[in-house]
């Protein structure tokens, strides 16, 4: 099933939650929605559900109207962050409700319902689990049953809310790749919430970024990455530095030093520059950007150098394929070899 969200307006209490947002997302389609707090994600997820009213705007699917629909009329599916599991019912009985409650004309046989839910429990890797309670599952097992759930009712569309962020760093991580799997091998319409960059990027085939209430871009990640169309997406894709610069004849000055060659069209003034750790490499001493190493970071990905720069109060943070015989101290320079530069707000 397609959607198509036009225009949509939401306020709660005199401030606008969404501020005229429209997007399409295609049959068979995994989006992200992703957006600091407070962007109004959330509140777009949940109007599509039907679950808050808008005051403008429209939702379709597959080119028709949802205008007057009730909740249980849509045919959605939705996943929560904290599960929304019955305690007092088995993982066999949560996973059937949402058929059981069906109206007696529309509601499966006991033995269909039996197959089916045996079969969703065996698709979310919790087979021989079905006669236990939530409180004797996991966290991850716990939202597991949660999208069990949600599929039980073959929905149309699958809506899912932060639904890992009650989880811990490498449950996470496990479940995102499962979600992609079982999303390939379902080919349902999904849409869902982050704040998680990491989360958006390797799992939907396209991400809407959102601030304020509007969206500022919507493409593949990969594109979005590449290619921030605004500040504001600049800013927040990439744990960037922002850093003031000047543009003068086509060029960019980092405190006095030209780091490269401007955007076609930016005009000359202050702008920002948006560093990430990966845009600019050390060079020697007396090339480049002056500057020197405060800190030495190593992580799993690899080494990292924090440095202040000459002219600037902010420290930036650079990468390094190889910190062998770098200390703590050493003047350096800095060399940029990609730019993302706005004029300011």
């Amino acid at each position: 099933m397609s959607i198509a969200v036009r225009d949509l307006v939401k306020a709660y209490d005199g401030g606008a939650a969404l501020r005229g947002v429209s997007l399409d997302v295609d049959r068979g389609e995994l989006l992200a929605l992703l957006g600091p707090s407070g962007s109004g994600k959330t509140t777009l997820l949940r109007v599509i559900a039907g679950l808050e009213s808008h005051e403008e705007g429209s939702v379709a699917f597959d080119g028709a109207s949802t205008a007057g629909l009730a909740v249980g009329e849509r045919g959605v599916g939705f996943v929560f962050q904290h599960y929304a599991l019955f305690r007092h019912m088995t993982i066999f009985d949560n996973v059937a409700y949402g058929l059981r409650v069906r109206p007696r004309r529309r509601r499966p046989s006991s033995d269909d319902i039996r197959r089916r839910v045996l079969s969703l429990i065996d698709l979310v890797q919790l087979g021989g689990l079905e006669k236990r309670y939530p409180a004797q599952l996991s966290g991850g097992q716990r939202q597991r049953v949660a999208l069990a759930r949600a599929l039980a009712i073959e929905p149309r569309v699958l809506l899912l809310d932060e639904p890992f962020g009650a989880l811990d760093a490498r449950v996470r991580k496990d479940l995102r790749r499962w979600l992609r799997e079982i999303h390939e091998r379902t080919g349902q319409t999904t849409v869902f919430v982050t704040h998680d960059q990491d989360e958006a990027m390797e799992l939907a085939d396209r991400v809407a970024i959102l601030n304020a209430g509007r969206i500022e871009q919507v493409g593949r990640p990969a594109d979005i990455y590449a290619a921030p169309r605004t500040a504001f997406v600049a800013s927040f894709v990439g744990d960037p530095t922002a850093l003031d610069v000047a543009v003068a004849g086509g060029r960019v000055r980092l405190a006095g030093f030209d780091i490269g060659a401007a955007p076609d069209g930016l005009p000359d003034g202050a702008a920002r520059q948006f560093l990430r750790p990966g845009d600019a490499a050390l060079v020697p001493a007396g090339q480049g950007v002056p500057a020197r190493v405060e800190t030495l970071l190593w992580a799993s990905r690899g080494a990292r150098a924090e440095l202040s720069v000459a002219g600037l109060a902010r420290r930036v943070e650079v990468d390094l394929p190889d910190a062998g015989g770098l200390r703590v101290g050493d003047p350096v320079g800095l060399r940029f070899h990609s730019l993302r530069v706005y004029s300011p707000a």
